[in-house]
């Protein structure tokens, strides 16, 4: 039996495809997951998910996009682990898209996760006693405290002290000393705050604080009118070199033995410490100047926010400075105008110098020899210095320009 060249390369094409298809090898897909982190702390701050691949191929490129039902990503875009800004409670779903796989796979490209978490504990009031004296109140309740915070070592107590207006310094101190007495024994001074309110009756307040949970809020102390403190500003726009001028302001119940407190940064007081309006010199510079002012009132209730802050700033555009100008010179007297240019420079080493001059090609280069010279014979920093040619001057004379550039401005036009 003959065969043509023909039907010979037909069969041999039949087998090499035969045995590709053959070894090809099949890709196993691998199982993709999201690594939970471990101990979902409620204010925690942050929590860290993992894409775990298993088996991984180290030949594979993977490349991963994360992405969130709601939240902020910190870090790890694009990598296969990210940290995540998580919130005090709620439920969050992350999502991890993945590429890299070989083409011909259909292996599995996104996985996700959902976790919950609890809302951050509240603290708990745990006794009250009404009354001036705690040796007077429930013989059980101290014992009650003390027993609530051997039970959570880990807990804070805030006892708030609510007195009545007119209550003497010797009384409260009392109070104070029969609290820590009852509560000594087994128990650190650290664990302990009391804080003094004034209230319309004697009363004493003992929460249990978890760890995470915010500072309670004295129930009987709300009947105190804390005064409201702002600070107002300069009003309209400050010139140049004129003072700030801030006030402070105070609405409400003001006791008659309060005085007052300013501190400023970027600036000084000139006049009004200790009243309620002050006038401040302020650090200027190229960009302008800003002011904080604070305002401290002392003599209020325990427990009554007494500072407020206000800003103030005025923002300069800079502008290119002239230094000097003239028109036809000796050398000597051009290089002696030159060197004042120079010093001005020198006094503000964070400016460029800008040099323009005017008349025919022949005269611009003279004098652009001469600016070299004395440039290279004072040593000074050629590359703080710009040269510009500018044709002719209106005046049809030779002329210089020599300006002073703030960082920010402009370069002046010819």
């Amino acid at each position: 039996m003959r065969y043509s060249v023909f039907s010979w390369v037909v069969v041999l094409m039949a087998l090499c495809s035969l045995s590709s298809a053959q070894t090809t090898p099949t890709v196993e897909c691998p199982v993709v997951n999201i690594e939970v982190p471990k101990g979902l702390l409620p204010r925690e701050g942050k929590a860290v998910f993992k894409v775990v691949i298993d088996p991984l191929d180290p030949e594979w490129r993977l490349k991963y996009r994360w992405h969130l039902s709601y939240g902020k990503i910190i870090s790890g875009q694009d990598t296969p682990s990210i940290t995540v800004a998580k919130p005090p409670s709620g439920t969050l779903t992350v999502i991890v898209d993945i590429g890299g796989f070989p083409k011909d796979s259909i292996c599995l490209r996104t996985a996700s996760q959902t976790v919950s978490w609890d809302a951050a504990p509240e603290p708990e009031k745990v006794a009250t006693i009404r009354g001036a004296l705690i040796e007077g109140g429930p013989p059980f309740t101290m014992e009650g405290v003390r027993g609530q915070l051997i039970q959570n070592p880990t807990n804070q107590l805030f006892v708030f002290l609510g007195f009545k207006p007119g209550t003497s310094l010797k009384s409260l101190a009392k109070r104070e000393a029969q609290i820590n007495d009852r509560l000594s024994n087994g128990i650190e001074k650290s664990r302990i705050t009391i804080v003094r309110a004034e209230a319309e009756q004697d009363v004493t307040e003992f929460w249990r604080v978890p760890p995470g949970a915010d500072i309670p809020k004295c129930d009987v102390c709300d009947t105190v009118k804390c005064p409201n403190i702002s600070v107002t500003a300069p009003a309209g726009i400050v010139q140049p070199k004129e003072k700030f001028v801030f006030t402070g302001n105070l609405e409400g119940n003001v006791p008659p033995k309060a005085f007052f407190n300013w501190d400023v940064t970027g600036g000084r007081i000139v006049v009004g410490q200790g009243t309620m309006k002050i006038f401040v010199d302020a650090d200027w510079n190229a960009g302008g100047a800003t002011i904080t002012a604070t305002l401290t009132v002392q003599g209020l209730p325990d427990g009554c926010p007494k500072s407020a802050s206000e800003t103030g700033s005025v923002i300069i555009d800079p502008s290119p400075v002239l230094i000097d100008e003239f028109g036809r010179l000796t050398n000597a007297r051009f290089k002696t105008r030159l060197s004042k240019f120079f010093a001005e420079l020198q006094n503000n080493p964070n400016n460029q110098g800008y040099i323009i001059n005017y008349g025919t090609e022949k005269e611009m280069k003279s004098r652009e020899r001469l600016i070299v010279e004395s440039v290279t014979f004072r040593g000074f920093d050629r590359s703080r210095i710009t040269i510009v040619r500018a044709g002719e001057h209106e005046s049809g004379k030779i002329y210089t320009k020599l300006y002073r550039i703030p960082p920010g401005a402009d370069n002046p036009s010819p």
